[in-house]
């Protein structure tokens, strides 16, 4: 499916499921598959739907459904969200399988450019990511094991072609990838054979274009910024992705499934920072930051723009608006995110990390704000590793802008983004907090072949019955061997500067303190602001 709740998925009619996207796909699984009940994947399934597959009947019936919506990475958690959708289902031919779709009511029609939303075509050569494929004289540089050109290129994830199995088959060749791009400029008629897309997507790879002069332009005219990042993208809801500076992706990258996309998408209107995680081709530490493009009218959302960059600048830029925290010798001052994930450690910390969860690093503080109402612990179980795992959600109550309590920590939110200013006193103590993110627990028997029925029956694997099932762990991709041909000087890669973070406090320096606390959360927004134009611009 293009969109983001809408999916299928298949079972025997005795319900049990061979695939669903919260399962592990065919031939993932680490060990023996195990067959599960419908009802500990699909738990909104409609028992109409169930009885009409045990009898052998096709059919079609709306209902009120739970969709999961992950909220970014592993870590990060999940919402449920209750939506109307339809069930569609049908039996496979010569087989005991049937195919169950459930499409979400909002997403049933596709969007469909109609000719006042045309978008002209590029009025220079815009490149498929397959830098390979492309004639000689481009100037290639190499960003760790990265190929790179310094303009913008685009991919098409396997969802967004018609036939995605017949697409990731076939050979790029250097031919179809000249077709590919000729049919994209107007030039040619029809896609090479086998890549014929999806309605919308030629479009989408048009308007996303429309950044390359944004993204040009912001080099000269911001160059505090061009040096701290990383890499700038756009990627619309049928998966076409665009990259600046560009570079290959693996074919079956799907940029909807990585955790920035689905970070914008669960904080909407907001500005989403991740935690820091090491960049899949330079190894640096970097961290991301995203927002979504919606239709104001529909609240359609038509691309999640991002930039990755250097970590270690977040705290340089942080440093220079919160000098009540540099100059203290009493608070550690913190960015946290609405899930309880530390994105920066204290800012004078010589060590660029972040990443941990802060009811790991201070389960006092953790356990006081639980009480408070503030952190909320919830949990989902995974029967691919047969663990509980987790998460966490950071609210403040009805509404505040700002808490001060629990043995002297201070937070604030960051309007506009997903994240808090936390102050905490170095004098923190360890606490006693269930602070362990992830549970193993044991799956109660493998498959069980039940020898008067000659059949396997499902598995009791009931641990945690009152436990949502999380969302299928991303299978990402990131090889590409086939590009490893290029090569070219190594890229400037951005980087921090020497200058110490945290000056030597005076003898009358003092903590973070309420008023300075709210100076520097009305700081910060113009920073946030800063990073929101950086992607867009």
């Amino acid at each position: 499916p293009t969109r983001e709740f809408s999916h299928g998925f298949l079972l025997d009619t005795s319900g049990r499921v061979l695939a669903h996207r919260r399962l592990p796909a065919i031939g993932q699984w680490q060990e023996s598959a195990m067959m599960l009940d419908i009802k500990y994947v699909e738990p909104s399934l409609p028992q109409g739907v169930k009885d009409a597959i045990r009898d052998r009947r096709a059919g079609v019936l709306s209902a009120t459904s739970e969709f999961v919506q992950p909220r970014g990475g592993s870590g990060n958690g999940f919402n449920i969200i209750l939506q109307p959708a339809s069930y569609e289902w049908g039996p496979v031919r010569d087989t005991d399988l049937w195919v169950v779709l459930v499409v979400a009511k909002d997403e049933k029609e596709q969007l469909v450019w109609s000719a006042s939303q045309q978008v002209p075509p590029p009025q220079v050569k815009d490149l498929y990511h397959r830098l390979d494929k492309q004639p000689p004289g481009l100037e290639i540089c190499m960003a760790g094991s990265r190929p790179s050109i310094s303009k913008s290129v685009w991919k098409i994830a396997p969802k967004g072609f018609v036939d995605p199995m017949r697409y990731l088959e076939r050979n790029e060749t250097t031919l179809a990838v000249q077709q590919f791009e000729e049919y994209m400029s107007g030039s040619r008629q029809k896609p090479p054979s086998g890549w014929e897309l999806l309605e919308g997507v030629k479009m989408d790879v048009r308007f996303t274009g429309a950044m390359e002069q944004f993204w040009q332009s912001s080099l000269q005219s911001r160059p505090d910024i061009s040096n701290a990042s990383v890499r700038r993208f756009i990627a619309t809801p049928r998966g076409v992705h665009r990259n600046f500076p560009g570079g290959p992706n693996a074919r079956s990258y799907d940029p909807t499934i990585r955790p920035w996309y689905r970070r914008a998408m669960a904080h909407p209107d907001n500005n989403a920072v991740a935690t820091p995680y090491a960049d899949a081709f330079s190894g640096q530490l970097v961290t991301s930051i995203s927002h979504s493009l919606v239709n104001p009218d529909t609240r359609e959302v038509l691309a999640v723009m991002a930039m990755d960059f250097a970590s270690g600048m977040m705290q340089e830029w942080l440093a220079d608006v919160l000098p009540s925290c540099v100059e203290s010798t009493s608070d550690e001052c913190l960015v946290v995110d609405t899930d309880g994930m530390v994105v920066t450690p204290d800012l004078c910390s010589s060590a660029n990390q972040g990443g941990q969860s802060f009811y790991e690093m201070y389960p006092s503080y953790a356990g006081c704000l639980v009480s408070q109402g503030i952190l909320a612990q919830k949990a989902c179980k995974q029967y691919a590793d047969e663990k509980i795992y987790r998460f966490h959600t950071m609210q403040l109550q009805g509404g505040a802008s700002e808490f001060q309590g629990c043995m002297g920590l201070s937070m604030a939110r960051v309007p506009g983004a997903n994240v808090f200013l936390v102050a905490v006193p170095r004098s923190a103590q360890n606490g006693t907090y269930q602070s362990a993110s992830v549970e193993s627990v044991g799956v109660a028997g493998s498959l069980v072949f039940d020898t008067c029925l000659g059949d396997y029956l499902p598995v009791d694997a009931s641990f945690g019955d009152d436990i949502q099932m999380c969302p299928a762990p991303e299978q990402a991709s990131y090889d590409i061997s086939e590009f490893s041909t290029l090569t070219g000087p190594s890229c400037f890669g951005p980087g921090i500067t020497s200058r110490p973070l945290c000056a030597v406090p005076s003898s009358g320096a003092q903590g973070s303190g309420s008023a300075a606390w709210v100076i520097a959360v009305a700081v910060i927004v113009p920073v946030v602001g800063l990073l929101v134009m950086a992607v867009f611009l």
